[in-house]
């Protein structure tokens, strides 16, 4: 009797999802630019079905580099075979969800909708939030992809784990952590879940290798042609305010010292909370 009613409740959570998605791809408004996604992910997938390189987006939008790695192209490439306007809707909606799921995964208690929709209505008025939007960045979906599959329990946690990463530097340091936790849990657990990567590997593939096998071409290419840009991160901003050396000696204690206290924190807290405190540190 609870299982049927377990699963009545998951049918209609799914049903009120659905509806929601279409109500809101109804009426969500055309964003100006997504030039982030444009260039990196509906560029990219439009060329793909059409049996072109996903990654000479100079074709379609002159001067324009893409640098979003390939699974995430396997991922949205039905894309594609949507025009921009509508593509990026649903970009935008996916993006929402996410950070629906990020709010609600750092609320200890369950929130009230009323809770949850001042926080959401803040956090989209707030400028790197809306400007995530506006540019149609990848961001926020990829980090809540990394939490998700922070319960490396889940069938799907490889998958996330794998798509998570498809900007490597938002990763860092919660690869540090999550490999540390996964290898304590034995060498029978770890084998398997390398065999998922793997396969979530192969799978999220299989789109650039049907459509365009040479693709990898290009993307080496973009990736060692792209334009370099001086992060604010602590590595530029020690080698730039001392020594060139010294200051990547520095970054070197730091990061030797970050090591030690992720290791501390994923020893310490559960992996989702984990998780957070890792992301949040890179």
């Amino acid at each position: 009797m609870n299982l049927q009613l377990l699963r009545n409740n998951s049918y209609i959570k799914i049903g009120l999802l659905i509806f929601v998605s279409i109500v809101a791809f109804v009426f969500f408004p055309n964003l100006p630019d997504q030039g982030d996604f444009r260039n990196n992910l509906w560029g990219p997938t439009h060329l793909l079905v059409q049996r072109e390189s996903p990654y000479n987006i100079s074709v379609l939008f002159p001067n324009s580099n893409s640098i979003w790695f390939p699974q995430l192209i396997g991922a949205g490439s039905f894309f594609g075979f949507l025009d921009f306007s509508n593509s990026g809707k649903i970009w935008a909606i996916i993006n929402f969800y996410s950070l629906i799921y990020l709010v609600k995964t750092n609320i200890s208690t369950k929130p009230k909708p009323a809770f949850l929709g001042v926080v959401l209505l803040g956090l989209l008025l707030f400028p790197p939030i809306a400007t995530h939007f506006l540019l149609g960045q990848s961001s926020l979906f990829l980090i809540a992809l990394l939490l998700f599959s922070s319960n490396s329990d889940s069938f799907f946690s490889p998958l996330a784990f794998i798509l998570g990463l498809s900007k490597p530097q938002l990763g860092i340091l919660f690869c540090i952590g999550f490999f540390y936790r996964l290898f304590k849990k034995g060498k029978f657990f770890t084998r398997n879940y390398f065999i998922g990567m793997l396969l979530s590997i192969l799978v999220l593939l299989i789109p650039l290798y049907v459509f365009f096998p040479n693709w990898f071409i290009d993307f080496f290419n973009n990736i060692n042609t792209n334009a370099h840009w001086d992060q604010p991160t602590i590595l530029n901003i020690l080698t730039n305010t001392f020594d060139a050396r010294f200051g990547l000696f520095l970054w070197f204690i730091i990061f030797i010292f970050l090591i030690i206290l992720i290791i501390i924190i994923w020893d310490t807290y559960p992996p989702k909370k984990a998780a957070v405190f890792s992301l949040a540190l890179t």
